[in-house]
Formats: C-alpha cells, sequence, structure tokens
C-alpha cells in the first residue's frame, strides 16, 4: 500500500477556503487526495494513493474566484509519501499420499492429500513408466484431491507426480505413484451356422466375426475338434448320419473368449 502523509495547516481563512491536495502520474491530469482546513499546526493526515513510481503532488485553493482579494496561506511542515509492503507469498507444501485409486481399460484415477491451504491449483505431470520423460496432463483447481486421466492405451504402466502452486511459487514434487491400465475388454465373437447332408453325411459350415485372435478353437459339443486360422469360416465334416445334434461354439485359441453357441439339429 502506498500512502501519503502530509502535516499541513491553513492560517484561516474569513470566506471558508480550504485547500486541496492531489496527485498525478504526469503532472497534467490530477485527483482529489485530501482537504486540509485545520488551523491546528499539528494536523496530520493521509490519504492512498493508487500508483507508483514518480508522482506529483499539487495544492489549491478551493475558492479562485475572479477578484476574490482574501489571502490564504497553507502551511506544509512535512510531505512524505511511504510504501507499506506485506512479506512476500511464500510456496504451498507440497501434496502427500499419492497414489492411483482405480484404473480402467483406458484411465487411471489418482487420489492426494494437500497439507495446505494456501495453493491456487495443482500441475499433475505423466510419464511412460521408468523413463522420467515427464509431461504436464492437468491443472486441477486448489483445494482438490482427486484426478481421472483418461483417452489411455490398454495394459499400460505410466509414472505421476504432482505439486502445488500459488502466487509465491510451486510447491516439491509429490511422491511419484504408478498405475497400469486394464486389459481391453474381450471382443464379442458371433457366431452362425448352416447344415447339410452330403452323400449321406452331415456337415456344418460355420462362420463368425468379430473375434481378435489368430486362431480359433472349433468346440463341438464342449469338446475341441479343431484349430483353425481366424478367417472366420470352418467346416465340419462330421463323418455322422441319421439324427443328431451338435453344439457349436469358437473360442480365441487358449483363451476363455468364446462365441455364442449354436445347435444344429439334422
Amino acid at each position: 500500500m502506498i500512502t501519503l502523509y502530509t502535516n499541513a495547516w491553513s492560517s484561516g481563512s474569513t470566506d471558508g477556503d480550504e485547500f486541496v491536495f492531489a496527485w498525478s502520474s504526469d503532472n497534467a491530469s490530477f485527483s482529489d487526495l485530501l482537504t486540509v482546513s485545520s488551523t491546528d499546526p499539528a494536523n496530520v493526515q493521509s490519504a492512498s494513493v493508487p500508483a507508483s513510481g514518480t508522482i506529483y503532488i499539487r495544492v489549491r485553493d478551493t475558492d479562485r474566484g475572479q477578484g476574490n482579494r482574501e489571502l490564504n496561506t497553507v502551511f506544509v511542515d512535512q510531505l512524505f509519501i511511504r510504501s507499506e509492503n506485506g512479506p512476500p507469498p511464500t510456496p504451498p507444501a507440497a501434496p502427500t499420499g499419492l497414489g492411483v485409486s482405480g484404473t480402467t481399460d483406458d484411465s487411471i484415477s489418482l487420489s492426494w492429500m494437500h497439507p495446505s491451504s494456501d495453493e491456487t491449483g495443482f500441475e499433475l505431470e505423466r510419464a511412460p513408466a521408468g523413463s522420467g520423460s515427464w509431461a504436464q496432463v492437468a491443472t486441477p483447481s486448489g483445494g482438490a484431491e482427486s484426478f481421472v486421466d483418461g483417452g489411455l492405451p490398454a495394459s499400460t504402466a505410466f509414472d505421476y507426480r504432482l505439486r502445488a502452486v500459488n502466487a509465491g511459487g510451486a510447491s516439491a514434487w509429490s511422491n511419484i505413484a504408478t498405475g497400469t491400465t486394464d486389459a481391453p475388454p474381450p471382443s464379442a465373437i458371433n457366431l452362425s451356422a448352416t447344415g447339410r447332408v452330403k452323400r449321406g453325411q452331415h456337415e456344418v459350415k460355420l462362420d463368425w466375426s468379430g473375434a481378435n485372435g489368430s486362431s480359433m478353437d472349433v468346440v463341438r459339443d464342449s469338446v475341441i475338434i479343431a484349430t483353425t486360422s481366424n478367417n472366420g469360416r470352418y467346416t465340419d465334416k462330421t463323418g455322422n448320419s441319421g439324427s443328431q445334434t451338435y453344439v457349436y461354439q469358437v473360442c480365441e485359441s487358449g483363451t476363455n473368449n468364446c462365441s455364442n453357441e449354436v445347435t444344429m439339429v439334422f
């Protein structure tokens, strides 16, 4: 805060005049600060000056009408400006307890504690796990205690660190927390089947879509009868005849990611 102080007093006026102190930063445009009317030599007055740097002070009589011959005098024994600055702001304390509170196949949820109440925000950085290649990913607001980092690749590990900021600067970094996104959900495999009798024997043509594996297990009546490439089709030449019922399913090889079951009746 910048304050003008003056020990100023007037000789007194028979026509009620006062003296106005005004300030300017350019010695051209002035704004009123205070008015002196006291005749007490001990009179001290003050006013805030809304500027810094060089300023100009002007004193004028309040009655400057033409033809006024009254003699008025202002005595200024002291005039000074004092700048009062508070202590510089200090950075907030570092967040603690940064940890992973949850994961999905494309997001990692983080939580932390903040010992300070004077932070204005946080800076959150992420790096591929163990790389040290940090990049800012978010600036949570002051008082926040959690954040969800989304849009991430599945089955991938990341390191995180966090610091608090305010007008005094940034805190030290928090501890490093590591999180890994989940594996992607299994794809939905759709299976259909058509059957025919060829030369008296049953043949079943299987068609599927939606599988991601390179190879597929063909399952008939809960038994794997073949492993084939994932080209979306397979023909089961059963070698059987007569009245038969078959239940089919295909699965990504070596996994439990399987299609719907299809029943074929001959």
